[in-house]
């Protein structure tokens, strides 16, 4: 149960694009706090498209590992009972 919790958990904080990006209105400085936000500055306001698109498929591995995680434990504990 604790496995599921933390990998749930990080894949909502791999989300955390939307209340980052509305509090800052994008004005954010060259440390970004969160990579989504990270991708779409490189994106569209730096028109660094490489750069933003890099960021935007580790980002997707990240969370593809997660959630193979996620559904391999799953399916794991359903197929015992």
């Amino acid at each position: 149960m604790t496995v599921v919790v933390v990998v749930i958990s990080i894949i909502d904080s791999l989300r955390s694009f939307d209340l980052v990006y509305i509090m800052t209105r994008a004005g954010l400085p060259t440390p970004h706090p969160c990579w989504p936000t990270s991708c779409t500055s490189r994106l569209f306001n730096n028109y660094k498209m490489g750069y933003g698109a890099a960021i935007a498929v580790i980002l997707f591995l990240i969370s593809a590992v997660f959630i193979f995680i996620y559904l391999w434990r799953t399916f794991r504990s359903e197929l015992e009972y």
